[in-house]
């Protein structure tokens, strides 16, 4: 999804996509149609439509008197060979049924670009036999069935062995003397007359979309081409254009085929592109733009941050010697002391003293990660040994809830690390299993050593952690139980210690079946 829009300036882009569209249908509007007649496959011709070739030698008269003998159904004959009233092409008109003929007039009047692409008819005498043909069209676009030689030509004496009843029969000079250039080519007026019948007796006419059935599909596909651009990783959005302007060019063409109604190419397709540019550059300049506010901000909370750690760090030190101070007299009035009373008030101070002195330290430790002053003084140890010690170490502790610290300790290969980080990290495991384990149960503590690794591991039989909250139980801060003290440290500096050897921690965790933590060193 997108960061919150500059409505202004894409309003803007929006406008000047949609301008260009609408402008180039206008320009384009004389030869739009060109791109569907020469990139579509071959098409059908009417199988009523024939064009017979007559050179000078042969009689017209007795070519029409033979054709009415073949009981075709029209003749047509270019005004090269009678007299028109009407400048430019025109054709007469003989029927099989009638001697009376039609003088029909075709204007073929070229676009700006000197192509014919429209006709537009009249007439002297009419008849009964293409009336509707000259009531229903005034002027329209040539569907053009392909290129010059595409209707069926015949000479005279074809005529013997082919019928010709009820077709329409074109008579022409053998070398054509008026010819037009077309969107297919130079094609003779024979043949521009024989894809007009073509189109009518088919039924192919070519209906000009309005303009603003045009504009409303330039909308359609600006629109959707924004939305993909706007809500679309910029691959995607790619994709997407691309697929979109593939698929409206293989409709229209099919729509062109199929049904002869022709929608623009060039205008929509020009469009697409104009807004993938204007569009994609406007993304790319919200993101530079929400990157830096995001960087800016960054820097802001870093600099923030680095000032609480180093409130905390300083406010941690300063407690430090006054704390060790209180730690040092309690526990000498504690062995001086005869008053049982007094001497469990100063088990108490020297308790929470020692608590309290355990949390500065791990203030300090996070302000030695987040400052990254943390060095490693690695020497050959034995993992093994540092279990044991940790395990003295909270003993006292496990035993006021009655837990029972059971050691599954495999021999180990001496290995480098950082003893006193890595004895950290074990405390740590151990007097959170402790901490959330019933009384009367068991934790165990668990070693084992592999080609490449060394596994360590605490597993208590406590309430367990929910699978959704496993993954945040190791970031800074993160407390799951605010019940029980501590300031959700342990397990973030755990993880940063033992990230810092090269090594890995893991949960495992049920709820109702206890947790395992633990970590791998690599040996």
């Amino acid at each position: 999804m997108l960061k919150p829009l500059n409505l202004k300036d894409l309003f803007l882009r929006i406008l000047v996509i949609a301008l260009t569209g609408l402008v180039l249908i206008i320009a384009t509007s004389s030869n739009s149609y060109d791109l569907h007649l020469k990139i579509r496959k071959t098409q059908p011709v009417s199988e009523k439509i024939v064009i017979l070739e007559l050179s000078p030698k042969e009689d017209l008269n007795k070519v029409i008197q033979s054709l009415k003998d073949k009981k075709v159904s029209h003749i047509l004959i270019n005004s090269f060979l009678g007299d028109s009233p009407y400048p430019g092409p025109s054709i007469f008109t003989y029927s099989t049924s009638e001697t009376n003929k039609e003088d029909i007039h075709i204007s073929l009047k070229p676009d700006t670009d000197g192509q014919v692409r429209r006709f537009s008819l009249n007439q002297t005498t009419l008849t009964t036999q293409l009336s509707p043909l000259i009531k229903t069209l005034k002027q329209q676009l040539i569907n053009l069935r392909g290129p010059a030689q595409t209707f069926e030509h015949l000479s005279f004496y074809d005529l013997v062995h082919i019928d010709l009843t009820k077709k329409t029969v074109i008579i022409k000079p053998s070398e054509p003397i008026n010819t037009y250039t077309t969107p297919l080519g130079v094609i003779s007026e024979s043949e521009l007359i024989a894809n007009i019948l073509d189109n009518y007796y088919e039924d192919r006419f070519i209906p000009y979309a309005p303009l603003g059935i045009q504009a409303l599909v330039l909308f359609i596909l600006l629109t959707v081409t924004i939305l993909l651009l706007l809500y679309l990783p910029s691959t995607l959005a790619l994709m997407g254009t691309l697929v979109l302007g593939i698929f409206y060019i293989s409709l229209s063409l099919w729509m062109f085929d199929n049904f002869y109604l022709w929608t623009p190419i060039i205008s929509p397709i020009i469009q697409i592109v104009l807004a993938f540019l204007l569009i994609s550059n406007y993304k790319h300049i919200l993101n530079e733009k929400t990157k830096w506010n995001l960087e800016k901000e960054s820097h802001y909370f870093d600099e923030v941050e680095e000032m609480k750690t180093n409130f905390l760090s300083l406010f941690s030190h300063d407690l430090k010697t006054p704390l060790s101070k209180i730690i040092g007299i309690t526990d000498t009035l504690r062995s001086k002391s005869s008053d049982s009373d007094l001497k469990k008030e100063l088990d108490k101070i020297y308790t929470y003293s020692k608590d309290l002195d355990k949390y500065i330290k791990r203030i300090l430790k996070m302000s030695q990660v987040q400052s990254k002053n943390i060095s490693l003084n690695k020497s050959p140890e034995d993992l093994n040994i540092l279990i044991e010690k940790s395990i003295q170490q909270n003993q006292l502790f496990a035993n006021e809830k009655n837990i029972t610290l059971t050691k599954k300790l495999n021999p180990l290969f001496m290995i480098e690390i950082d003893a006193a980080l890595i004895q950290e990290v074990i405390i740590n495991f151990l007097e959170n299993a402790i901490t959330y384990s019933p009384n009367n149960s068991e934790i165990t503590i668990f070693s084992q050593e592999t080609e490449n690794y060394i596994k360590v591991s605490v597993t208590d039989q406590g309430k367990g952690l929910p699978k959704e909250v496993q993954d945040s139980i190791w970031e800074k801060y993160y407390r799951f139980d605010s019940s029980k003290a501590g300031y959700g440290l342990g397990l973030f500096l755990s993880r940063y210690v033992i990230t810092l050897h090269g090594g890995q921690v893991f949960l495992n965790s049920k709820v109702g079946q206890g947790s395992e933590f633990g970590f791998i060193l690599p040996l």
